[in-house]
């Protein structure tokens, strides 16, 4: 695992788009709380997965999808009502960069 896989993010990201996405959602369910933290706050893992990862138990993994841009905005509204303040806090902060990036130029 240690040579598919690093904290960076840096190996993983060398694989192609598909062989990488299978390795996401591969370790979206890992028993370790640190890989599927590392997977919810990765920069590439497409939004079905963190959609999945969004009802984990731990509030760290769903905090990191709270804060992950890829996170869809249906995901998001979802967290912002999250029992973790965290998670919530994260959710909102998200939201609010989305609406202010989607709000058009006057």
């Amino acid at each position: 695992m240690k040579l598919i896989f690093n904290f960076d993010g840096e190996l993983i990201n060398e694989f192609p788009k598909k062989i990488r996405e299978r390795y996401l959602e591969y370790f979206s369910v890992s028993d370790s709380l640190m890989v599927r933290e590392f997977v919810a706050n990765h920069s590439n893992t497409p939004p079905h997965i963190l959609e999945k990862l969004g009802e984990d138990e731990s509030w760290w993994v769903r905090r990191n999808v709270a804060d992950n841009y890829n996170t869809s905005v249906h995901v998001l509204e979802k967290l912002s009502e999250d029992e973790s303040w965290w998670v919530r806090r994260n959710a909102k902060e998200n939201l609010k960069k989305r609406k202010a990036i989607d709000k058009p130029l006057e």
